[in-house]
């Protein structure tokens, strides 16, 4: 019996060991097959990627072309995903998911085997059908074949150049004493332009055309100035050894021993000693890669002018640097490439040489910091006074005031005085020059119709309608932007009808605009009666100029002009495109304008000032006559559309400017409207056609556009994260990050004119923080992007029937009132990569089947709860997660841990005030933005202590914690009582409830907290690749501070709660942060900073990368270690008290490079302040905020040399010396000032030769 049971347990043990060998077996069989599908999968997709781009352009012409794409695009989207999965789950299998890491790779492995049997059946219904002998690249040349060509790509250029086509020598070598700079510009990324400045470096050594000292160095950014000394020492070592060695194999053997011994020799201090001494010489030196004018600003300064001849050479990829080095008298030399995209522009001074050859030759004399761009933007400007003028002088004329009668006739004349072209702020929701309107013949028709006796009282309206793209919202808001206008009013304010039409949404907007001293950071949050109510009393005997742009019904008009009070001397200025609604709102008092096209002579310059980027006339007779005749015919084509014309014009500034390219675009556009010559058709041909244009990389970037709804304000910050996230832009062999090659789409789209510069920020150095979309752009965007599958906008009117896969769901909930079968049914989820909802969340938006989401956009969405993101671990391939503005989050699930792909995640004007332990899983995170305003307007205890009024037992901490605990029993028993208190917009759970109070209220009060910044858990160090982290607390504990300064990789940070006890480990920490370009510390409190950012180690240790730094907080005296901040470009004082303000300003006026310096809420402690501004040599923007004790400001001639804007906010008895800034543009004075101050600052304004002009806040 024994034997028997031992026999039978031997059995099945054997028959379970043969059976795990087995399993073994397969799995290891089974893994290698994995892996090689992997291989042949990726290299796969990168056959498909460059199909896609080679087929980019025939695809428009050949109906088989358009079908193949798609089946290849759509192959790609899935072997993409295939790879993804992969990534996720078995590249680094884990140990303790032994089980699931089986079943992962079985369901993969399938899925790889029917990928490649896809791959195989395409390849062989393409022989089938001969389909692979119709190469889609027709224009492709044999020598697109070549392999050679292929592995080389530089090399073909180089032998273009070799040609004669191009060359910088005859710039270099002209007999000239004088020292010369040579800026050469080309696009971003184009290899063209190093390729072209190395060729004339190397030929000018090897045929030694009389230079003594060579030197190439690439210029890295932040600029070190030590490491730059070091490297062009050492290559003037080179030049002086090489001289000495006798034998090439000598010289291989010995040279780079020797200078090495040389430079070990030469410490820090005797490396000026070493370069003054080579500089003595005729030298030609090479600049690569530079970025910003402050850099060139510092290394000028290196190379005197030794009256030898010598020569600077500039290599960049930013037009406005390459004609700032050259100089104010400069001139461009355009240099043609026919076989490129782009074009290479070299910039010099002029007298360097005479051009030949047919090289493109203009003239600059603007000075200052105007790039091409800014002068031509300025001259546009300038010529469309007339139609402004006509406006303005009906609103402000007396006549008007008086009604009207019959009717009125207006000759349009030029304006005399200089009109204001700025925007109040970004919450003006006024677009600042996004568009250009070209000025018009006197081709505008004016009628008004008669008013009775009984709407004498109603405000006067200004109705102007015209086609789509002609030019109507430029028009509004450079009327609307007019200082001298806006003063005879005592409110205004711009708004864009957004469709669909929400009612509360823009009175909300309108009030915010009316009264922003009243507006909190929850005011959207108010029921529709208070808002009329609200927006009631602030216009009640108020005059007021409101202008609503694209009214789209008389619906419309009636809700708005309902809500305002009746006001005889008050204007309302209207878009629309129908005449009907037109005379619908200007029935009672009012005027119609109709918006006619562009003249030949108008339309024919604004065309050229778009193509060329010049402000003169071009000579089409003689430098251009071969393009004339085209462009003629494309302006013809355009029949006077603005839009038309300037989107046309910025594609063609960025093509090669041959005939046979004008010719190419004049064939495909006369073609198209053969059929139609209707104007919209017109229109949308040269959008499509402007679109076909686009570089393929640009065009999914184009097309991602459309997730964001019509008239949708987007961020520059919020696209560039998305795009990087979604892989549209990637980092490049030329040293550039995907962020950095994301900024140069954006920028290159504005360029183009294909999405519209909507705010520049004066407080900013990237320039432009936000974009939108013509509609007829968007319009066009739209239905490419469904004609490409990229993206479902479920709004009102989309259809009802499946989508297949869509890789980029939108959701405007606003207006799409369907239920969750009506969004099964719409929607392939599986497909989706990414999700962003605009409007009110609902829980069915996001599911588990959504795998393969990359980007979990819900910016702003309100309804939006805790409970709603318990499953979001589940989203593994997640890389962008943004939950900003949803000020009813309070806390974040442990199982987003689960997100090992996460790069963003934004949680900024939210409730959260402390993030979750699992946070330091996420090793791939680079930017984490936290804090802000969303929980009780970003304040700390004590400042909301005192906001409250408490009595002074209840500001006790003990009695605020028992109050609010007893409060937290309350609502978790009582969930209603969150939606009273809370104001929660969505519906809550008990869970919610429960959520809010303790992991918000009570940690708040129990540990005293600043709102501004969150919590953080110890082991943020292994977060080792983050670039942004901001705002964190770090009042509790030194933990943080211990783990804050691994982050070796950190550009930005923003802390809070800095005090005496932690002070010192805190300034370690940022010693150790030596690649930080932006700090911002704030703390608040009556100890505030005082003595907080003394150290030691940041005097040894200076941030040399510095940029940009905020200090918020009692400050008393400046760190001693801020005069070392060499780099520094913006800074920013608040609330700093500091006792000392000559010593300070002093301090500040060294600074080598500060650009932008704010001084907000009491930064000086003083009852009679007089500030000084010795220095500040470059700085271009400062604000002066309600600077106690400061009652006259004054300007001596000298200071502030660059100074651009002077922003003013606070009480003041004077300004004077604005006459005596050289730079000045705006003038900008927030509050309420005397009549006799104002004229006297107009005064002033009007003596300076620069013509500033005066913004009213």
């Amino acid at each position: 019996m024994e034997a028997a049971a031992v026999g039978i347990g031997r059995a099945s043990l054997n028959c379970l060991l043969s059976g795990a060998k087995a399993a073994i077996t397969e799995d290891a069989a089974l893994r290698q097959s994995v892996q090689r599908d992997v291989v042949f999968l990726t290299d796969e997709l990168a056959a498909m990627k460059s199909y896609l781009r080679d087929a980019d352009e025939e695809r428009n012409r050949h109906k088989v072309t358009r079908s193949r794409v798609k089946h290849v695009r759509d192959l790609a989207y899935d072997v993409e995903d295939c790879l993804a999965e992969y990534a996720v789950h078995l590249e680094n299998p884990s140990g303790w998911r032994l089980a699931r890491t089986v079943l992962e790779r079985h369901r993969i492995a399938e899925e790889m085997k029917g990928l490649r049997a896809r791959a195989e059946e395409m390849n062989h219904r393409n022989l089938r059908y001969h389909l692979a002998e119709d190469h889609p690249a027709s224009s492709s040349s044999a020598a697109d074949n070549n392999p050679s060509t292929i592995l080389n790509p530089l090399r073909q250029v180089d032998l273009f150049f070799e040609s004669g086509q191009l060359d910088l020598v005859p710039l270099i070598c002209k007999n000239d004493p004088e020292l010369r700079v040579i800026a050469v510009w080309g696009a971003s990324g184009d290899p063209r332009k190093t390729s072209l400045v190395r060729k004339a470096y190397d030929d000018l050594r090897r045929n030694e055309e009389g230079f003594e000292c060579y030197a190439w160095i690439r210029v890295v950014h932040p600029f070190n100035p030590s490491e730059f000394l070091q490297s062009i020492v050492r290559q003037f070592y080179i030049d002086s050894l090489e001289e000495a060695v006798k034998t090439e194999a000598e010289a291989e053997a010995t040279l780079g021993s020797q200078v090495d011994r040389q430079m070990e020799k030469v410490d820090q201090h005797h490396l000026h000693d070493q370069l003054n001494k080579h500089v003595t010489q005729k030298y030609l030196i090479v600049l690569n890669q530079l970025s910003t004018i402050e850099d060139w600003d510092w290394i000028k300064t290196y190379f005197p002018n030794n009256k030898k001849g010598s020569r600077i050479i500039v290599s960049t990829e930013q037009a406005e640097v390459a004609s700032l080095c050259a100089g104010p008298q400069r001139l461009r030399v355009e240099l043609k490439q026919p076989s490129s995209d782009h074009t290479i522009y070299a910039f010099c001074e002029q007298g360097t040489m005479e051009v030949e050859c047919g090289s493109s030759v203009s003239t600059s004399n603007d000075v200052g910091t105007e790039t091409t761009k800014d002068t031509l933007k300025e001259s546009r400007f300038i010529r469309r006074h007339k139609e402004i003028s006509d406006i303005i002088k009906m609103i402000t004329s007396n006549s008007c005031s008086q009604g009207f009668e019959g009717t009125t006739e207006f000759e349009p004349r030029s304006l005399s005085a200089a009109t204001g072209t700025g925007i109040e702020s970004a919450e003006d929701n006024a677009l600042k020059e996004h568009q250009i309107i070209m000025p018009r013949s006197n081709e505008i028709s004016h009628s008004s119709i008669p008013s009775s006796h009984n709407d004498d009282q109603e405000p006067k309206v200004i109705s102007i309608y015209g086609k789509g793209g002609i030019g109507k919202t430029s028009l509004v808001q450079s009327i609307y932007q007019n200082q001298d206008l806006r003063l005879n009013f005592n409110k205004c304010a711009y708004a864009t009808i957004k469709h669909p039409f929400n009612r509360k949404d823009l009175l909300g907007s309108l009030a915010k605009q009316l009264d922003k001293e009243g507006a909190t950071s929850r005011g959207d949050r108010k029921k529709l009666g208070d808002i009329r109510q609200r927006l009631a009393d602030i216009l009640k005997d108020k005059t007021y100029l409101i202008v609503l742009d694209d009214l789209s019904s008389n619906k419309e008009w009636d809700t708005i002009i309902g809500v305002l009070p009746k006001s005889k001397d008050s204007w309302v200025i209207v878009t629309t495109s129908t005449e009907n609604i037109a005379k619908h709102c200007s029935k009672k008092r009012g005027i119609i304008y109709k918006l006619k096209r562009l003249d030949e002579q108008d339309a024919h310059n604004l065309f050229t000032e778009t193509v060329f980027h010049r402000t003169r006339t071009i000579d089409w007779d003689g430098q251009y006559h071969e393009l004339g005749t085209e462009a003629k015919s494309i302006i013809k084509r355009c029949d006077g559309f603005p839009l038309a014309i300037l989107t046309i014009g910025g594609a063609l500034a960025k093509r090669p400017k041959t005939p046979v390219e004008w010719r190419k675009l004049n064939e495909y556009i006369g073609a198209e409207l053969e059929a139609n010559a209707e104007p919209e058709t017109i229109i949308r041909t040269i959008l499509v056609k402007c679109y076909d244009y686009l570089p393929y990389d640009l065009k999914s970037c184009f097309l991602y556009l459309s997730i964001f709804p019509q008239d949708h304000i987007i961020s520059r910050r919020r696209l560039v994260h998305r795009w990087t996230a979604e892989g549209y832009s990637t980092s490049n062999e030329h040293g550039k990050s995907a962020k950095e090659t994301a900024e140069d789409y954006f920028m290159e789209l504005i360029d183009r004119s294909m999405i519209l510069r909507f705010v520049e920020s004066t407080g900013s150095t990237k320039g432009i923080d936000s974009c939108k979309f013509n509609d007829l752009i968007h319009e066009m965007s739209t239905s490419k992007s469904v004609e490409e599958s990229l993206v479902l906008r479920l709004e009102e009117g989309c259809g009802m029937r499946k989508q297949g896969k869509i890789r980029h769901l939108s959701v405007i909930s606003d207006n799409w009132s369907g239920c969750q079968n009506e969004f099964e049914n719409i929607v392939h989820p599986s497909s989706i990569r990414s999700l962003t909802v605009f409007g009110k969340w609902r829980p069915f938006f996001i599911s588990e089947k959504m795998r393969m989401l990359r980007v979990l956009d819900l910016e702003g969405t309100s309804g939006l709860n805790d409970h709603h993101l318990e499953h979001i671990g589940k989203l593994l391939h997640l890389k962008y997660l943004s939950l900003r503005s949803c000020s009813d989050i309070c806390y974040l699930p442990h199982s987003l841990g689960n997100l090992r792909q996460l790069e963003t995640l934004d949680i900024k004007h939210t409730a959260i005030v402390k993030l979750p332990k699992a946070i330091i899983r996420l090793r791939k995170l680079q930017y984490l933005r936290a804090g802000g305003v969303g929980f009780y307007g970003g304040r700390s205890y004590q400042e909301l202590v005192q906001v409250l009024g408490l009595p002074k037992l209840m500001q006790n901490k003990l009695c605020l914690f028992a109050l609010c605990s007893f409060a937290c029993c309350v609502a978790c028993c009582v969930p209603q009582s969150r939606e009273m208190s809370w104001d929660a917009d969505g519906d809550p759970n008990k869970r919610d409830v429960c959520t809010a109070w303790c992991c918000a209220v009570l940690p708040f009060v129990a540990w005293r907290l600043d709102a501004h910044g969150v919590l953080v858990p110890s082991g943020v160090n292994k977060l080792s690749a983050l670039h942004t982290l901001g705002t964190i607390n770090i009042g509790h504990g030194k933990a943080v501070l211990q783990d804050l300064r691994r982050l070796i990789r950190l550009r930005k940070l923003g802390v809070v709660g800095v005090n005496k006890k932690n002070s010192v480990e805190f300034c370690l920490a940022l010693s150790a942060l030596s690649n930080l370009e932006s700090l911002s510390v704030r703390s608040a409190g009556e100890q505030g900073l005082d003595g907080c950012l003394e150290s030691d180690d940041l005097k040894h240790s200076p941030l040399e990368k510095l940029r940009s730094l905020e200090l918020d907080g009692n400050l008393v005296k400046l760190p001693g270690w801020i005069n070392g901040l060499q780099s520094l470009a913006k800074l920013s004082l608040s609330s700093s008290r500091i006792s000392d303000p000559k010593a300070a300003m002093q301090v500040l006026g060294k600074l080598p490079n500060l650009t932008i310096l704010r001084l907000l809420k009491k930064p000086f402690k003083s009852e009679e302040l007089q500030l000084t501004f010795d220095g500040f040599q470059k700085l271009k923007v400062l604000q002066l905020n309600r600077v106690d004790g400061l009652q006259k400001v004054g300007f001596k001639q000298g200071e502030m040399p660059m100074l651009e804007v002077l922003l003013f906010c606070g009480a003041m008895t004077g300004l004077s010396g604005l006459s005596s800034l050289p730079r000045l543009k705006e003038l900008v004075l927030e509050g309420d000032y005397s009549e006799g101050l104002l004229q006297d600052l107009r005064q002033q304004l009007a003596s300076n030769p620069n013509s500033p002009i005066l913004k009213m806040d």
